[in-house]
């Protein structure tokens, strides 16, 4: 009897258990795991795509009255259309080159608007657009400060919110700093009302919006694309500021660009390459990273170059023994050739080949002719020299009398190997 109740319990703890089980089972397969990549992507439903406000804009004109544009802005752009339009983009960066910067700039031009909301700006669109307020200023791309969030609300009073948006930067539900840009605060010097201001933070110290005039039509520049992301397209205050940015808009024709788009870095790098960063360069690389197929063959040859090093490149030969490093023996040699002569007696020789010496070093050094010993010769070598003329004088009276006899003394060469010593070590 005991037993089998000790079996019903554990029967129970078991049905428990698979009960537990399973409703954990169940809770993690309904929960979805969320890509937090801050892409802007328009066909992303996550966070940070831009799927969501794409249906926003869509909806807030007219039946095919939005177009999607899905290729170059050069092919496919009008640069005249016949009705009030403007062109939308939102993503990282913009990649242009030089025919998308003119189509774009004659879009504009004819009386259209252009609202671009990324976190870097084409150098090559901002060459034509941005007009230096100030003689010293040009433009240098947005600028960045560092901080949880995005904080705006409009300067008009008509569009100006009672409580500021506020966007912050959210990862799996936590709330981070990062880097945001900003309108460079070096371009509003001027009381001109240009580039005019359109949102900033609450203390006017953060500029995220303004207008750039451009021919008949204007270009709206916007830092900070979060707004505009699911995450907040899906809440009251994100809805409400895309309302009065939509205010801001030519809403006859939309013009979607959901082709430019590109992450920041290659936009930045791209962009600021070269006046026209789409061009090919003329690099054997270049092109071979462009293919993919090629692309990976190089890889493949790279990572096959280091595995050889890594495995192949050890010593295959046997030890190289270490020489001695050679040595400069002329100066033994001299030594020895001097004791020689000095041992036979010879004073007279090492005299006259000592003064030979001296000669030649005058030569080569003071450019003095050494064949006449005059006192005219004796005056130019102390000066150069800045050796006394007396000690000149009597090393060269030394030099002549050994010449004119035929034995030389063990004291006359000691005395001349001083002079020349003296003359060797103090000579300028």
């Amino acid at each position: 009897m005991k037993s089998e109740k000790q079996n019903q319990g554990w029967i129970i703890l078991g049905g428990i258990a698979l009960l537990l089980l399973g409703f954990f089972v169940y809770q993690n397969s309904n929960t979805k795991q969320h890509d937090w990549k801050m892409d802007f992507e328009t066909e992303s439903k996550e966070p940070y795509g831009t799927f969501v406000i794409k249906e926003i804009v869509e909806k807030s004109v007219a039946t095919d009255s939005f177009i999607t544009l899905d290729k170059k802005i050069a092919k496919s752009l009008p640069d005249n259309p016949t009705t009030n339009s403007s062109f939308v983009f939102i993503g990282e960066a913009l990649l242009l080159d030089s025919s998308d910067v003119e189509q774009l700039l004659a879009f504009v031009d004819n009386g259209n608007t252009a609202f671009i909301s990324s976190l870097t700006i084409p150098d090559l669109l901002m060459d034509e657009v941005f007009l230096p307020p100030c003689d010293t200023l040009y433009w240098e791309d947005y600028t960045v400060y560092y901080d949880t969030a995005v904080i705006t609300n409009f300067v008009h009073s008509d569009l100006q919110a009672t409580n500021a948006f506020s966007f912050p930067y959210v990862k799996d539900q936590v709330i981070y700093n990062t880097y945001w840009q900003q309108l460079p605060p070096h371009i509003f010097c001027t009381e001109e009302n240009y580039p005019v201001v359109i949102s900033q933070s609450p203390d006017s110290s953060i500029v995220d919006m303004a207008l750039f005039p451009y021919g008949k039509g204007a270009f709206y520049l916007q830092t900070s694309p979060i707004a505009f992301t699911n995450l907040y397209q899906t809440k009251k205050h994100g809805q409400a500021y895309t309302e009065k940015i939509i205010s801001h808009l030519q809403t006859e024709t939309i013009y979607w660009d959901a082709f430019s788009n590109v992450p920041a870095a290659i936009g930045r790098n791209k962009n600021w390459a070269s006046h026209d960063p789409l061009t090919p360069k003329d690099g054997p690389l270049d092109y071979i990273l462009s293919q993919p197929p090629l692309a990976w063959a190089w890889y493949l040859l790279l990572s096959l170059g280091l595995l050889y090093l890594l495995f192949r490149a050890k010593r295959r030969q046997r030890m190289i023994p270490v020489l001695a490093p050679n040595q400069n023996t002329s100066l033994a040699f001299i030594a020895t050739i001097g004791r020689l002569h000095f041992t036979g007696k010879n004073h007279r020789r090492i005299a006259l080949q000592q003064m030979d010496l001296l000669e030649n070093f005058i030569r080569s050094k003071y450019r003095l002719s050494t064949q006449d010993k005059t006192a005219q010769f004796i005056k130019n070598l102390s000066h150069t020299s800045e050796i006394e003329e007396t000690l000149i004088a009597k090393m060269f009276l030394i030099q002549k009398n050994i010449k004119s006899s035929t034995f030389t003394t063990d004291k006359t060469l000691i005395e001349l190997h001083k002079l020349t010593d003296y003359f060797y070590k103090n000579c300028r």
